[in-house]
């Protein structure tokens, strides 16, 4: 029969395992053995509150990160050009750049609506000459002008 819910050595092992620590030790200090802990590992209850765990870390976490980033900001513009280390300076420039502007990328995207426009050396193959009939032969349609 499927148990519903946990119980308080589970919740314990829970969070204990989203803190870091490795099943051994888990097992050691909520008082069963270490294939206890694997065999729980294996429930989905368990495993769905060993994520809940991490989850509220991580949001916890965050919302500590996001309390200080003003000043952790104040600070890294302050190095960044106060610095007596011109490496440190310097990095301290590029991350505030980076938070101001985001990260730079090394991708250049290139589009075209006309796939027979490019050969495969990555050229140009329009034809001008084609172009310049089409105009010369009335082939161009006229737009109304704007009123």
């Amino acid at each position: 029969m499927a148990q519903l819910e946990l119980t308080q050595q589970q919740l314990d092992a829970a969070e204990l395992l989203a803190n870091g620590n490795s099943q051994a030790a888990t097992a050691r200090l909520v008082g069963v053995s270490s294939k206890s802990i694997q065999r729980w590992l294996q429930e989905e209850k368990f495993k769905c509150e060993v994520d809940r765990c991490v989850q509220e870390l991580k949001n916890l976490a965050d919302k500590k990160l996001t309390q200080k980033t003003s000043a952790v900001m104040d600070k890294l513009i302050a190095i960044a050009l106060n610095g007596k280390s011109e490496k440190n300076s310097l990095d301290a420039c590029i991350q505030v750049l980076n938070r101001v502007y985001g990260m730079p990328t090394s991708r250049i995207e290139q589009t075209t609506n006309n796939k027979d426009s490019i050969d495969n050396k990555g050229e140009n193959k329009t034809d001008i000459k084609a172009l310049l009939e089409d105009i010369g032969n009335n082939k161009v349609i006229p737009l109304d002008k704007a009123q």
